[in-house]
């Protein structure tokens, strides 16, 4: 699991939110210290639960409405052909970061590697350490990582490159890595629904 970092975000839409409580955007921000350099937080309620001596029950319904509102996503990896779980993933999503979450420049707040706050947290050019273009290799390389099986990698790649790294509604792609799992997620979803012949290349 990962270590906590020294510091923390609590943006002002989660911050001033009258929905929720003091407890979730507690948990919010602990969500956000974990958070590794690929912006995911791999922490079990039972963390949460030991940490801030609350209920199991209170830390699920945290999560439930973290999600709800779309300030949190999750993603289970299953031991393969069953339904154990082997592993959550909590995120930051990416539009929560293009939304511009906040205004504040703190100096000096510097995390290591695996602890490095995640960037959908932070402003533009803030903490911002992911390498905007990468190789096919590193791509390649990613999507081996996280088993991204619906990924066309050599697709991904050109498609971004060949438009300058600018996403389909005309952004400037902020993380290819978060890109490269909203693509696998649609081309999966869509595989399932129409079959291999008919899925059609996700725009994203």
């Amino acid at each position: 699991m990962n270590k906590p970092s020294f510091y923390s975000i609590l943006p002002a839409k989660v911050r001033y939110d009258k929905e929720l409580k003091d407890k979730a955007k507690l948990i919010y921000s602990e969500i956000t210290s974990l958070s590794n350099s690929d912006g995911e937080c791999y922490a079990l309620n039972e963390y949460f639960c030991n940490l801030y001596d609350i209920s199991e029950a209170t830390i699920t319904r945290i999560m439930r409405q973290l999600k709800k509102k779309k300030l949190i996503e999750i993603e289970y990896i299953y031991k393969e052909g069953s339904k154990e779980i082997l592993k959550r993933i909590i995120k930051i999503p990416q539009t929560f970061y293009d939304e511009g979450v906040s205004k504040m420049t703190p100096r000096g707040v510097k995390n290591d590697g695996d602890n490095n706050i995640k960037k959908y947290n932070i402003p533009k050019g803030i903490l911002y350490k992911e390498k905007i273009n990468p190789t096919l290799e590193e791509i390649k390389e990613y999507a081996n990582k996280r088993d991204l099986k619906h990924v066309d990698c050599e697709y991904f790649y050109n498609y971004f490159n060949d438009n300058n790294w600018i996403d389909s509604k005309g952004r400037k792609v902020r993380s290819w890595k978060q890109k490269m799992l909203t693509w696998e997620k649609h081309e999966k979803e869509k595989k399932m629904k129409y079959g291999d012949e008919d899925a059609k290349y996700t725009r994203v």
